[in-house]
């Protein structure tokens, strides 16, 4: 990552010009993928599909601060509130459960403010970090004699500089200083509420909000939570779902706002236009499955960005999407727990079958797809199957470059960037979701047979 070092303080940019040239195009139609989506769900069930993006929000967002550490596992289980989610929020000790708390409590005030379009101010923002850092007692800080652990004042300016020390060079980066903070502020809530900002992109206003904030450093600690909350207000106002950034994309989130710092805003406008698309591939997944239809959400994404970042050769993307479909099909057995006789068999299916495939992909690899078998022998033999496929793009193809079919039904869209440097937790959950509901539906289909296989011998009475 580059040095962020600056002699003084170097005032965050006016907005007007900051990220001219953002092209929203695929972003757009994502969103408007996601509105079809809004169109034919239920209202209860976009609140559900969107409070669940919303808690992998709150989850990891204490996780890149350092509060607490945190895995896909444990933030998929939190976040879906899987059948075990309260006893792993035990197992990561009480002051995990009120980090994560505290967080939800701050994007509950975000979702307020970005439904009620009630005007921004300076008032607002330090409520929302009182909320946020509500269990937060002390912080770290570096003084002439070394860290010192320090009581957080909540709600409130910074009265002391909060500037880091770059452990490699031993230069400082320079945030704004006690002083200067409440003129900044009042300025960042001004440039907020000017019309060149209320016109903008929503990926472009929560990428400014974001780093105009960070820019200050208004209060002694805590300011990364307070950024990725209030970017989220911008993105719950169009396209309706929070900025989601997981764990093990800090390094590339950092690298972002090094690079704005430098002077070239749009990596950071990208990644939070990646953010935003890779929430929206979330909340679809929530939305239905089999999901053919809503994962459609996961359309088209520049082929042209994934070459700019200089993507692994197409092979080892699709291995490495092979095996994490193995991994996820295991976790699903598993955390399914599924008594004898019922059995959920990982593994190589015995047969293809592909049923209907978009044009311009071909099967990945030219090799038998995966599958599962859900198997009940007594009373009666009953089976269902399940076959996976890995399927990429052919050359000059619109669309995702690989995606995951379920035969008979299912289609999960995976661009390349979730598969680089390593396999994303964004890939990791969305797939992991995407098989759990599925396997849920063949529960189901199995139960369905027994049911007409005892009929159909008299062995089942009537109720």
């Amino acid at each position: 990552m580059r040095d962020r070092s600056s002699v003084v303080y170097e005032p965050f940019p006016g907005f007007v010009g900051w990220a001219d040239g953002f092209d929203s195009t695929t972003v757009d139609a994502y969103a408007n993928r996601l509105d079809e989506a809004r169109a034919v769900a239920t209202p209860e069930a976009m609140a559900a599909a969107v409070q669940v993006a919303t808690r992998y929000a709150a989850v990891d967002t204490g996780a890149i601060e350092g509060l607490y550490s945190t895995n896909r596992g444990f933030t998929r289980t939190i976040a879906e509130q899987t059948a075990t989610w309260q006893e792993a929020l035990r197992q990561h000790g009480p002051h995990v459960e009120r980090s994560i708390n505290d967080a939800l409590n701050g994007y509950e005030m975000v979702l307020d403010l970005a439904t009620g379009r009630e005007p921004l101010s300076e008032s607002w923002i330090r409520q929302l970090h009182e909320v946020l850092c509500a269990s937060q007692e002390s912080y770290e800080v570096m003084t002439a004699v070394g860290w010192q652990r320090q009581p957080l004042s909540k709600g409130k300016y910074k009265d002391q500089p909060n500037n880091p020390t770059n452990a490699d060079t031993g230069r400082v980066f320079h945030y704004a200083s006690p002083a200067d903070t409440p003129a900044e502020m009042a300025r960042l809530v001004e440039q907020l509420g000017s019309a060149p900002f209320e016109a903008a992109h929503p990926v472009v206003q929560a990428a400014y909000a974001h780093y105009a904030f960070v820019r200050i450093h208004p209060f002694a600690d805590g300011n990364g939570r307070v950024a990725r909350a209030l970017a989220s207000v911008y993105l719950y106002r169009r396209p309706g779902v929070p900025l989601v950034v997981f764990a093990d994309q800090k390094n590339a989130y950092l690298d972002a706002l090094e690079s704005a710092d430098a002077g070239n805003p749009h990596p950071l406008v990208g990644f939070v236009s990646e953010r935003l698309m890779d929430a929206i591939g979330l909340i679809s997944t929530s939305l239905s499955v089999p999901a053919a239809n809503v994962d459609d959400a996961l359309s088209q994404i520049s082929r042209d960005v994934a070459q700019a970042k200089g993507l692994p050769d197409r092979t080892l993307l699709v291995m490495r999407l092979r095996d994490e479909v193995v991994s996820a099909v295991m976790r699903v057995g598993v955390k399914l727990s599924l008594p004898p006789p019922t059995r959920f068999l990982g593994g190589r299916s015995k047969a293809v079958h592909f049923g209907a495939i978009p044009d311009g992909y071909v099967l990945a690899l030219d090799q038998p797809p995966l599958g599962y078998t859900l198997r009940i022998d007594e009373p009666e033999k009953v089976e269902v199957a399940r076959h996976l496929s890995i399927w990429e793009a052919l050359p000059g193809t619109s669309g995702p470059e690989l995606f995951v079919h379920a035969f008979p039904a299912g289609v999960l869209d995976v661009p390349a960037r979730q598969l680089v440097p390593v396999v994303q937790s964004v890939l990791s959950i969305g797939l992991e979701a995407w098989l759990d509901a599925l396997a849920r539906e063949d529960v189901s289909r199995v139960a369905d047979e027994l049911r007409r296989a005892l009929a159909e011998r008299g062995r089942l009475g009537d109720e």
